[in-house]
């Protein structure tokens, strides 16, 4: 338990340096307050925890639609309905006067300015981050509950399982996103904003539950080993490709780098982020040639563990060569070893 909450705390330290330097978006040091919510529910009975995951999903689901649904029912009275109306007018004013300040602000070029911005903007939209908090926990304890049981440890048993969770996860996910587009659309701006609720609270979790599944499944064949080997480094990078992604949408999007904040439409994001996050696998393919792992990993792992960790990846070893043991003190006690944290690790390794 020493290990994990000073794992947790260094997270919540990277979260908070990446608000203050990068952008008030962060989701880590969000990541690192609910990790230590797992703590007391270590523990619990796996059917409890089950239970967990349905409360954490079903209330606020539950919330969304009685407030989409009040929203509805106040517009088919006329007093209210017009007090509504002007509200939402209102409220559409203030989001343009916002998003005008956003992008302003990104086209600042003042550094020191932009980190204070952002510091306080996030404290602002805290409330709205904390909404998050219960999806954030359900995912975690639905995760805990999978290594639990040792379901990716055993794959053959458990693949109807992976194709039931597979299939009513995207349907059903899909659907969804497609319903919250199409209401999103056509509403008033309270309800518009309450239907993505939706997508927050249910849409999102059954996508992830459906691509994870997805991907564990296509993985077993071989022609698509082949083809989603690249994603592995990038997977065990994943903490230096996220921090990685702001930093380069920075230098593209903000004034002190190319400030193309206002040259670049809505439609050309999802082509960018495919050829950025291309660009990034190619990067972590070549890094974990000569590194055992990503710098932000390597931070991370040694502080967690109060000592330097090794970092270059050590050279391959001819067949007719045994390596020696280490030395006394040289590795990692087993007792420590993370496997999730590692990511694959080469026979050199173990």
């Amino acid at each position: 338990m020493p290990l994990f909450r000073r794992r947790l705390l260094i997270l919540g330290l990277i979260g908070c340096a990446h608000i203050l330097l990068l952008w008030e978006g962060d989701i880590l040091l969000l990541y690192a307050a609910i990790g230590f919510l797992l703590i007391p529910m270590r523990e619990m009975a796996t059917r409890r925890l089950l239970r967990w995951v349905l409360g954490l999903l079903g209330v606020p689901l539950l919330l969304v639609g009685l407030a989409f649904a009040g929203l509805l029912l106040v517009r088919q009275f006329p007093e209210p309905a017009a007090r509504l109306s002007v509200a939402e007018a209102e409220f559409s004013d203030a989001f343009a006067d916002t998003r005008a300040d956003v992008i302003e602000r990104y086209a600042n070029d003042d550094l020191l300015a932009d980190a204070f911005r952002r510091l306080s903007t996030y404290v602002e939209r805290l409330p709205l981050l904390l909404v998050r908090a219960p999806g954030v926990l359900a995912m975690f304890l639905l995760g805990f509950v999978v290594g639990r049981q040792g379901i990716l440890r055993d794959i053959e048993r458990y693949t109807p399982l992976l194709r039931r969770a597979c299939g009513w996860g995207l349907g059903l996910g899909l659907g969804l996103s497609l319903f919250v587009t199409l209401a999103y659309s056509q509403l008033a701006p309270f309800a518009a904003l309450t239907v993505l609720g939706f997508n927050q609270v249910l849409a999102g979790p059954l996508l992830a539950v459906g691509y994870g599944a997805a991907f564990v499944l296509i993985a077993q064949h071989q022609p698509w080993q082949r083809l989603l080997a690249p994603l592995a480094p990038y997977g065990r990078m994943a903490l230096t490709m996220y921090l990685l992604q702001t930093a380069l949408c920075g230098l593209l999007f903000y004034g002190a780098g190319f400030g193309l904040v206002l040259d670049i439409p809505p439609y050309q994001y999802l082509p960018l982020a495919l050829v950025l996050n291309l660009l990034l696998i190619g990067v972590a393919i070549l890094w974990l040639r000569r590194f055992r792992y990503g710098p932000i990993e390597w931070i991370w792992r040694s502080l967690t563990l109060k000592k330097v960790q090794p970092f270059l990846a050590p050279r391959p070893t001819s067949p007719t060569h045994q390596p020696q043991p280490a030395a006394t003190g040289s590795r990692i006690d087993d007792r420590h070893r993370d496997r999730s944290f590692d990511g694959p690790q080469a026979p050199e390794q173990q």
